[in-house]
C-alpha cells in the first residue's frame, strides 16, 4: 500500500517504501531515448544511483527526458520532486521511480560521486559478453554480419536471430515481434541494455523492453573479419516424447511469409514490406512443429519446418497430427543449428 503522505528519500539506498508523492535525490547513470509503448504513448526509462545502489526510473514527458539528458552529461546530482515510488515488477524487494506529469527536476544540494558510465551504459567488447552472468545487461557497438529468417515460436510469437560482430568476436542476438526485420546485414549499431541469456551452454543476447538500438557509422572498416560457419549439433538415438506446438498456416505467393485471413476468401501477407492481398485458398499451406526429444536421458526441444517436417513424419501432405508424430520410431541421429531448428535427420531404419 503506497503512503499518502509525502516522503523524502535522501539517497537511493533509502528508497524502500512506496509513496504516491516523494522526493528523491540521485544521479542519472543511464537514459534511454523516448520510445513508443504498445498503446502508442511515449515513455523512457533510466537508471538513478547514489554511488551505493541503483534504481530504475520511468518517465513519459519529452521535456523530462531532455532535462535528465543534460543532468547526466554534467554528472549532476538532481532531486525529483513529487514523483511516485512503487514496487518494481522485477525483483522481490526492488523499487522503481515513476515521474508524474507534475514531477519537477532540479539540481540537488547533495553531491553524490557516481560514475555515469556504469554497467548499464558502459560499452563492452563482444568477446566480453561470454564472461557476463545470465540476465546481466550489456551495451556494445557491433556490426550485423548475418540476419536469419524470422521463425514463429511459443504462442505464435515471431523471433529473429542475427549475428553481431566487432574486431574481437561474434555473438548471437534475438529480436522479438516488432523488432523483427529492423536490423540490416552489413550495418553497424550501438546496442544498449541487451540482456545476456544462455541456452545449451551457449551465451547470446536478447533485446528487452529497456534495450535500445541506434545505427552508427561502420565500426569494422579495415578489420580482418571472417564470418563464422553456422554451428550445428548432433544427437543420437533420439525419439519424440512430446509435441509442444503444431501449427499450420498459409504462405505468401510472393515472399513466402505467413498470410493472415482478413476477409472472406482473402488474406494479407504479414511481412511489413510486402503486405500483399491475395486469395487465401490459393496460398500454399505450410506446417511447423516444436518437438521434445529425449536422447541419452536428456530432453531437448527443437523446431522443424515445411518439407523437412513432412519427410520426418513420412507424409506427402500437411495432414499431420500430434498422434502421428508421437508414434514415430527412434531416429538414428538429429542435426540442428544454433537456432534449435532441425536441419537434417537420419531414421534408425536407414542408418548404416
Amino acid at each position: 500500500m503506497a503512503s499518502k503522505r509525502k516522503l523524502e528519500f535522501e539517497d537511493i539506498v533509502s528508497v524502500t517504501e512506496a509513496s504516491d508523492s516523494a522526493s528523491v535525490h540521485g544521479v542519472v547513470t543511464y537514459l534511454s531515448p523516448v520510445k513508443k509503448s504498445k498503446k502508442g504513448s511515449n515513455y523512457f526509462n533510466a537508471t538513478v544511483s547514489d554511488g551505493k545502489t541503483t534504481c530504475r526510473l520511468v518517465g513519459f514527458k519529452d521535456s523530462q527526458q531532455k532535462k535528465l539528458k543534460e543532468a547526466m552529461e554534467k554528472k549532476e546530482t538532481i532531486i525529483f520532486e513529487d514523483c511516485q515510488v512503487k514496487k518494481a515488477k522485477r525483483g522481490l524487494d526492488a523499487m522503481e521511480i515513476l515521474l508524474k506529469r507534475t514531477t519537477s527536476i532540479a539540481p540537488s544540494p547533495k553531491k553524490f560521486e557516481v560514475e555515469c558510465s556504469n554497467d548499464d551504459d558502459k560499452l563492452v567488447l563482444v568477446e566480453e559478453v561470454e564472461r557476463k552472468k545470465e540476465f546481466e545487461t550489456v551495451s556494445l557497438n557491433a556490426k550485423v554480419v548475418k540476419v536469419m529468417d524470422a521463425i514463429t515460436v511459443n504462442m505464435g510469437k515471431k523471433v529473429q536471430y542475427v549475428t553481431l560482430a566487432d574486431s574481437t568476436s561474434t555473438v548471437r542476438c534475438s529480436l522479438w515481434e516488432k523488432d523483427v526485420g529492423t536490423l540490416k546485414e552489413g550495418k553497424s549499431y550501438v546496442f544498449r541494455a541487451l540482456i545476456v541469456k544462455e541456452f545449451d551452454s551457449k551465451v547470446y543476447v536478447s533485446k528487452g523492453r529497456d534495450s535500445s538500438i541506434c545505427e552508427i557509422d561502420d565500426i569494422v572498416d579495415n578489420v580482418e573479419f571472417q564470418e563464422p560457419e553456422i554451428e550445428s549439433t548432433h544427437i543420437k538415438l533420439a525419439r519424440i516424447v512430446a509435441v509442444q506446438e503444431l501449427n499450420k498456416y498459409r504462405c505468401c505467393l510472393s515472399c513466402k511469409a505467413r498470410v493472415e485471413p482478413v476477409m472472406e476468401g482473402l488474406g494479407r501477407c504479414s511481412k511489413e514490406d510486402c503486405q500483399m492481398l491475395q486469395k487465401y485458398d490459393v496460398c500454399p499451406e505450410q506446417v511447423q512443429a516444436k518437438l521434445m526429444f529425449v536422447s541419452e536421458s536428456k530432453f531437448i526441444s527443437l523446431y522443424v519446418y515445411g518439407k523437412l517436417l513432412l519427410d520426418l513424419a513420412g507424409r506427402k501432405d500437411t495432414d499431420i497430427s500430434e498422434e502421428i508424430l508421437l508414434q514415430l520410431p527412434v531416429f538414428h541421429s538429429i542435426e540442428y543449428n544454433s537456432q534449435d531448428v532441425i536441419i537434417k535427420f537420419l531414421p534408425e531404419s536407414t542408418a548404416v
